[in-house]
C-alpha cells in the first residue's frame, strides 16, 4: 500500500489504496491503472522500459483533468517508458505528441513527426480523402 501511495504522490494524486475503484473518478481510475501497470513492472522483470498503451484516455474527461493526465504521460515518457497514445482529438495529438502515425485497415499508411504536419495533413490521411470534401453541407450528417 505504502508504494500505491508513493506512486499516487508522485503522479500529484492524493490516492486512498482502500477506496473501491468504482467511487473514483474517471481520471483518477486511469492513474490507478497507470500506477498498477507500473507495480506490475517493477515486480515482474524486464528491462526496466515500459511500453504503456493509452488507448483514448482523455476521450470522456474535462480538460483539466485530459491536461493532468498528459502531464502525467510526458511525465513517464521523460522517465524512459514509451508510450503509444491513440487518440481521435487532434488538438491533443498535435500538441501532445511527438510523432504520429494514421493506421488504416490494419496498416500504417502514415507516419511523421508532429512539428512536419499540420492538422489537415492528418485529416486528409486519417479520411483517406482530400481535406477541402470533408466540410460538411448543411442539413447533412457528417462522420
Amino acid at each position: 500500500m505504502l508504494h500505491f501511495r508513493r506512486l499516487g504522490e508522485r503522479l500529484g494524486i492524493d490516492l486512498d489504496p482502500w477506496r473501491l475503484v468504482g467511487e473514483l473518478s474517471p481520471a483518477v481510475r486511469v492513474f490507478v491503472a497507470v500506477i498498477r501497470a507500473l507495480r506490475g513492472l517493477e515486480h515482474g522483470g524486464g528491462d526496466g522500459r515500459p511500453l504503456i498503451l493509452f488507448d483514448e484516455p482523455t476521450a470522456l474527461l474535462p480538460e483539466a483533468e485530459s491536461a493532468r493526465l498528459i502531464e502525467m504521460m510526458r511525465w513517464l515518457a521523460a522517465g524512459g517508458a514509451g508510450i503509444l497514445f491513440i487518440i481521435h482529438r487532434l488538438a491533443e495529438l498535435m500538441a501532445t505528441c511527438d510523432k504520429a502515425a494514421v493506421i488504416r485497415d490494419g496498416s500504417v499508411v502514415f507516419e511523421r513527426p508532429t512539428s512536419e504536419v499540420s492538422h489537415d495533413d492528418y485529416i486528409e490521411k486519417f479520411k483517406g480523402v482530400e481535406g477541402e470534401k470533408l466540410v460538411p453541407r448543411p442539413g447533412s450528417l457528417f462522420v
